[in-house]
């Protein structure tokens, strides 16, 4: 109950789901002080500058464009899934290969996907473990042509993997890749569709018995995974470096043994 209600606090102070985050003015920072207090509401404002200044020098250093928030007024969403939407904001640079060194998975096994790949900033932090393909997916057409934009630009030192396709679909119709994933999402759509993506992914479980990870960053709407039947979760915290504080889930597929090999052995 204490974390619905900290999530409920976090939308409200930080998170128009329809528009995207609001600007700063007087009544906001009264608000957010109100809510959490001075010393909550300055680390909070730390944070806040430190990811800004972190995200402008990781582009910078990457040679790509990924940390401006996009209302969803100004995406080019067409298509049934595009009422069940959310705007666009990166995750930080940090979160994501932070959690991924603790799945402690043999990563040229598994493919990783990106549901939801707004500016392609996930893949391109990915790239740095020596995943056997990293897969964006997403629903807006400019967002998707930046992320292979992206891509294409995008220099490091730490790049491990470089087998990079954006697609631009809609996750509810998405067909996964065949094998292991990590799959990762920064809470891009509502209940509806979410529900829709899970009964595809379970389908593929059942019939592929393979090792499935599920990153949900910001979980909404846990309830529709806990309840969507293959999955376990394994991990769960906050975002430390995040200003606002974000949680975070992983699950992990169940592999149910396939009835046809117990009878062979």
């Amino acid at each position: 109950m204490a974390q619905d209600m900290t999530t409920q606090s976090q939308r409200r102070l930080t998170v128009n789901i329809n528009d995207g985050p609001r600007p700063f003015s007087a009544p906001k920072i009264a608000a957010v002080i109100r809510e959490m207090g001075w010393r909550s509401a300055l680390l909070g404002s730390l944070l806040f500058a430190s990811e800004f200044l972190r995200s402008w020098w990781w582009d910078r250093l990457h040679n790509v464009t990924t940390r401006h928030p996009i209302p969803l007024s100004k995406l080019d969403l067409v298509g049934p899934s595009s009422s069940h939407a959310v705007f666009y904001q990166a995750t930080g640079t940090k979160f994501l290969p932070s959690l991924l060194r603790r799945l402690d998975i043999q990563y040229s096994h598994f493919s990783f996907v990106d549901i939801g790949a707004g500016k392609g900033k996930m893949m391109l932090l990915a790239a740095e473990f020596p995943f056997r393909r990293i897969v964006g997916v997403e629903l807006s057409r400019s967002l998707s042509d930046l992320a292979q934009r992206n891509c294409k630009s995008f220099r490091s030192k730490k790049k491990a993997c470089g087998n990079f396709e954006v697609l631009c679909r809609d996750a509810a119709e998405f067909t996964f890749p065949n094998g292991p994933l990590v799959i990762y999402m920064f809470n891009p759509f509502d209940d509806v569709v979410l529900a829709q993506m899970l009964s595809k992914l379970a389908s593929a479980i059942r019939q592929q018995a393979c090792q499935i990870f599920l990153i949900y960053n910001n979980p909404l709407h846990r309830n529709v995974v806990c309840s969507s039947g293959p999955f376990e979760r394994v991990l769960q915290g906050t975002d430390k470096w995040d200003y606002r504080k974000l949680r975070y889930e992983v699950y992990r597929s169940r592999i149910e043994e396939n009835p046809q090999s117990q009878k062979q052995q």
